[in-house]
């Protein structure tokens, strides 16, 4: 198998080796930018972006769709939270992943897929 390497200036190069290499260009995860406000409380989400980026409009469960494979990471990032509201982060089948009370603004919340029970496991 050729090795390929990805640079800014040049793009994609085809050399002799191995592998797959990307030099001085950043990799940058999906994102959905949400509100709780436009999501059916305790419904699961379509979207598959690695990044959630989530306004807590009100109490609210989030149900996170199955991953694509053991050990895929996903960011639950809070971009406010119009009132020390309650999130409740579920897997697909709803059992509860994470519960953050008073959720802050800009806290992190970062979970793993196991497809163990619950699906997601919030990481320290």
């Amino acid at each position: 198998m050729p090795k390929f390497t990805y640079t800014k200036t040049k793009g994609i190069e085809q050399t002799s080796g191995s592998g797959f290499v990307i030099s001085d260009v950043p990799i940058t995860h999906s994102l959905n930018a949400v509100s709780t406000a436009n999501l059916q409380d305790d419904t699961e989400i379509t979207d598959t972006s690695q990044v959630i980026h989530l306004t807590v409009a009100a109490n609210f469960n989030l149900k996170l769709p199955d991953g694509v494979a053991v050990g895929e990471e996903k960011l639950v990032i809070i971009a406010a939270n119009a009132g020390s509201h309650n999130l409740i982060i579920k897997d697909s089948g709803g059992v509860t992943a994470a519960t953050e009370n008073s959720v802050a603004q800009h806290t992190v919340i970062r979970l793993v897929y196991t497809e163990a029970s619950p699906k997601w496991t919030k990481l320290a």
